[in-house]
This record gives structure tokens, C-alpha cells and sequence, in this order.
């Protein structure tokens, strides 16, 4: 998603305001509780900006892992460094 005007985008689901997402340039990433999406019938899931919004990627996961090697945003987390110490160990 590229950030440029705008600062904030409402995520809605059937019409009911469910976060504001505040969005800050380079990687962005969020979270919503499953509650909404626990549903046996069709869900309509939206995006509103108050201004001009461009959006060059979206994905949807239904779950994630933490395992402490990345963020979210794909940053380096606190395990990153220990694994790749345990891989250095591994001989070809």
C-alpha cells in the first residue's frame, strides 16, 4: 500500500466501523479481531480513506505466526539473529 496524502483508513465490515488503521510510510500492516468473520453467510470487508488512497497490494490472512524471526512488517524480530547462528552451525 502506498502512503501519501492521507494518514488513516477505516476498516469496515457489513458497514459497522470495526479499526481505524494509521498508516506511516513504507511497510504497513494490521490486525482485526476474527469476531466479524465468524460468520456462515457472505461478509463485505471495506476500506474508506478521507482522501485519495492508492493501494498496490492487499492480503488478506486468516491467521499468523509468530515465531519471533520477523514482524509483521517483515522487520527483524527477537529471534532472527539465534537462527542464524543455528544455521551457521549446519555443514553442508
Amino acid at each position: 500500500m502506498l502512503v501519501s496524502s492521507y494518514s488513516e483508513l477505516e476498516i469496515s465490515v457489513d458497514g459497522e466501523s470495526v479499526q481505524n488503521w494509521s498508516l506511516h510510510a513504507g511497510k504497513n500492516c494490521t490486525t482485526i479481531a476474527a469476531a466479524p468473520f465468524n460468520k456462515t453467510s457472505p461478509t463485505t470487508f471495506s476500506l474508506k480513506a478521507i482522501s485519495t488512497a492508492q493501494i498496490d497490494e492487499l492480503k488478506l490472512f486468516g491467521f499468523t505466526k509468530k515465531l519471533g524471526l520477523y514482524d509483521a512488517n517483515g522487520k527483524p524480530a527477537a529471534h532472527l539473529e539465534a537462527y542464524r547462528q543455528l544455521n551457521s552451525l549446519i555443514k553442508d
